[in-house]
């Protein structure tokens, strides 16, 4: 299984249509182009994976960066294993 940030990496890039090589800590959401709908679908695709909540509070789309993403989950996960709990394939 992947770790959280490779998960979330993948998930970016699938969305927004670029190679992960591309996606760094730092790249926000807004940068790569992906539309407001995609970005949210990302994040309850993220929820199911992960089988957790993110509010409001947890991720801010308009600024969000790779990072920020990952930090959101782990915290989500109570800094758990950090494992998925369902694969990219679904």
């Amino acid at each position: 299984m992947k770790d959280v940030r490779s998960t979330i990496f993948c998930l970016i890039a699938e969305t927004s249509g670029v190679g992960i090589e591309t996606i760094h800590p730092d790249t926000t959401i807004k940068a790569l182009g992906v539309a407001s709908l995609d970005a949210i679908e990302m994040l309850f695709r993220i929820e199911e994976i992960f089988d957790i909540q993110l509010n409001d509070r947890d991720v801010d789309l308009k600024s969000a960066t790779a990072a920020a993403l990952v930090e959101a989950v782990e915290r989500a996960l109570g800094k758990g294993s950090g494992q998925p709990v369902a694969t990219l394939a679904g």
